[in-house]
């Protein structure tokens, strides 16, 4: 297993990566990327694609013999490293459990193989203002909206406070009395 996991030198590509993977391994990553071909857009297989071929190249080993113990310690490689985000962690867990999930699952469910990979945590990054919008602000906004339902969502949550939970939750009806 090799030690690091992150961005392609600029020598080298991923597609010359895959011709240095094993038959086995390249009829697998193929035959999973024309299973999906149907289900996601271009750019979202060319993402698997990577994902897999980046993934295989760590292992150095074929996917159909991989141990649990191999695939979790190649999965910590990535979990630990430093040069992608994220975001690129969630993406690569959700692609390696896909596609172990179509190998040996059955499509059913996930394979012992790929159980114990844990999924990285990522904090959101929205930032809440510094200070809150003024009235002829909020009005601008209001008169710039080009339809009425745009037009409630700015004016409901300008004015109510913002409270979208307690708008799409169902009413909350008392059984007993207050005491």
């Amino acid at each position: 297993m090799k030690n690091q996991y992150g961005r392609v030198p600029k020598t080298t590509t991923i597609d010359k990566i895959f011709l240095t993977l094993s038959k086995g391994n390249q009829e697998l990553i193929n035959r999973f990327i024309e299973y999906k071909r149907g289900s996601v857009c271009d750019t979202r297989l060319r993402l698997l694609f990577n994902s897999l071929v980046k993934f295989a190249d760590l292992l150095e080993i074929d996917f159909d013999k991989a141990s649990r113990d191999e695939v979790t310690m190649g999965w910590n490689r990535i979990y630990a490293s430093k040069e992608i985000s994220g975001k690129s962690k969630q993406d690569e867990h959700i692609h390696i459990r896909q596609a172990f999930k179509y190998w040996l699952g059955n499509d059913e469910e996930y394979p012992r193989v790929v159980r114990g990979m844990r999924r990285p945590k990522v904090r959101g990054r929205l930032r809440i203002p510094s200070k809150m919008p003024s009235e002829q602000f909020i009005y601008r906004a209001i008169k710039l909206c080009r339809n009425v339902r745009d037009k409630f969502f700015i004016s409901f949550c300008a004015f109510d406070g913002g409270d979208l939970p307690h708008f799409f939750s169902p009413v909350i009806v008392r059984v007993f009395p207050p005491f």
